[in-house]
């Protein structure tokens, strides 16, 4: 399972699979599970058991940064790495073991492990170029920003968003501001995850630009006025 997923992770950049909802505790985002799992859930990936969100944030220069994060009921996830795992070393050794390799390959780790759950949040940093290519991200010679992101990039993940810098033009996903989203269901029916998007927000006209604006148009005003009186023929007085 999670093995077997961070050395997925290692070599592709974001594969840890799971799947299930996320929430909220402390301000924090970890995991939320049933009180039924077990060591057999983790091992037959139930979907209650297990849960993942990839996070994919584009910028304006074609580059991007890819987030996943994934979860486990922390007792039913130890109990999984004495059964299935023959790992008798704990937890922490097992998340310090695997998770070494990810870090060595540039990602950055975020682990957090409370008494009920064991949340593992990986960032990988695309350049520009061939980093982003390879992941389906592609800068325009127009300056716009398009995905055609591999369904398997997000293998078992509950919900896959992208955020971009400006617009959102087109997406096969649901937006909301700069964001697109897709559930699960959502993804498994697509050949790909698309979208296009403007590299940046056009600049909005701040407020003391519009005063001077109106002042200008007040001087124009004037000016015309005076130029039509210093223009107008003057009648004969009787």
């Amino acid at each position: 399972m999670l093995r077997t997923a961070l050395t997925a992770l290692a070599a592709t950049a974001a594969l840890v699979p799971a799947s299930g909802a996320f929430a909220d505790t402390g301000g924090v985002s970890l995991p939320d599970f049933p009180g039924t799992c077990t060591a057999e859930s983790i091992a037959s990936a139930d979907v209650a058991c297990d849960t993942g969100l990839v996070e994919v944030t584009l910028a304006s220069d074609g580059s991007a940064s890819w987030m996943r994060e994934t979860g486990y009921p922390r007792q039913a996830f130890e109990d999984y790495l004495t059964e299935y795992a023959q790992w008798t070393d704990g937890l922490d050794a097992y998340l310090e073991t695997e998770l070494a390799s990810v870090e060595l390959d540039g990602a950055a780790v975020d682990t957090i492990v409370t008494d009920d759950a064991v949340r593992v949040r990986i960032t990988t940093e695309l350049a520009a170029g061939e980093q982003a290519l390879v992941m389906g991200i592609a800068l325009a010679e127009d300056g716009d920003l398009y995905t055609a992101i591999d369904p398997e990039q997000a293998y078992e993940v509950d919900v896959f968003t992208i955020t971009a810098p400006g617009e959102i033009v087109e997406t096969n996903g649901s937006v909301q501001g700069m964001t697109a989203t897709w559930t699960a269901d959502e993804i498994a029916a697509l050949d790909e995850i698309s979208l296009h998007a403007e590299a940046s927000v056009p600049p909005a006209v701040p407020v003391w630009a519009w005063f001077g604006l109106g002042g200008i148009g007040v001087v124009l005003g004037v000016a015309i006025y005076f130029g039509f009186m210093r223009r107008a023929p003057q009648r004969d007085e009787d």
